[in-house]
């Protein structure tokens, strides 16, 4: 059985096989590639829509609970 000192290199050489910018298919290499391109010289492009939405998204789901919420504790106080 080896030690562990060496089992801890071994899976440290195992974990860095693959390169950084690669995910194993060629499909999502490019897709990554681009994204993270465009996210590191523009990343508020992104960010802010995303935000936007996000927030839109959330209120729609979950806004006519807090009115109701909030209409059951102001009247039930």
């Amino acid at each position: 059985m080896p030690s562990v000192p060496h089992q801890i290199s071994r899976k440290y050489r195992e974990i860095f096989q693959l390169a950084p910018d690669r995910l194993g298919h060629p499909g999502l290499d490019g897709l990554y590639q681009d994204l993270t391109r465009r996210f590191k010289t523009h990343p508020f492009v992104f960010i802010v829509p995303l935000t936007f939405g996000l927030v839109l998204v959330t209120y729609l789901v979950v806004g006519p609970f807090l009115v109701k919420l909030t209409d059951l504790l102001q009247y039930g106080f």
